[in-house]
């Protein structure tokens, strides 16, 4: 995977999440409001199921898709660039510490220096500076549901457990960053 293809396969797997969920007719309304033109594909895909839908409908949809598309990817690139699962052979902690630096990772490399990730006593902060779900939006509520699902996504998949995963800032809202806590 280049620096250009998890970006891309990111947006046609959100895009065929959203299918699955929403039927074929459905998305093609929204493909045909959210008028792609190749840049901030999700964020215009959430733009346009907001304004079909709602606000919490589209963060909803997005948070679905989220979760959803993260399965496909996280295999290409784990067992595609290690070709083993060391995640298995290591503690619960240390996996986690482990799953959540190779995702940062997938990002760092496709969006240079946008995720940086902290760790705190209750869990981590994920903070980005160029949130694909929120870049060039603007609400009067956290807009990054769909960075929300693939977090929430990686952690099920990985660990097979649920964790929280809570929006405390969002560029829509004018913050710098969006940052996501994650709690163990």
């Amino acid at each position: 995977m280049g620096s250009g293809a998890f970006p891309h396969q990111l947006e046609r797997e959100v895009v065929a999440a959203l299918q699955d969920l929403m039927g074929r007719h459905a998305l093609d309304r929204v493909m045909r409001m959210a008028a792609l033109d190749g840049t901030q594909t999700l964020a215009r895909l959430g733009v346009a199921l907001e304004d079909l839908y709602g606000v919490d409908e589209e963060q909803a949809l997005m948070r679905q898709a989220g979760r959803r598309v993260l399965k496909s990817l996280w295999q290409d690139w784990t067992v595609g660039r290690i070709g083993l699962r060391f995640q298995d052979l290591l503690p619960a902690a240390i996996a986690l510490d482990w799953d959540l630096l190779i995702l940062s990772e997938m990002f760092n490399r496709s969006w240079p220096q946008s995720v940086q990730l902290e760790r705190l006593p209750t869990g981590y902060l994920w903070r980005m500076r160029a949130c694909p779900f929120c870049q060039g939006r603007y609400g009067t509520r956290p807009l990054g549901g769909g960075m929300q699902g693939v977090l929430e996504g990686l952690l099920q998949i990985a660990h097979a457990t649920s964790f929280t995963v809570r929006e405390r800032a969002c560029i829509a809202l004018g913050h710098r960053v969006c940052e996501f806590e994650i709690e163990k």
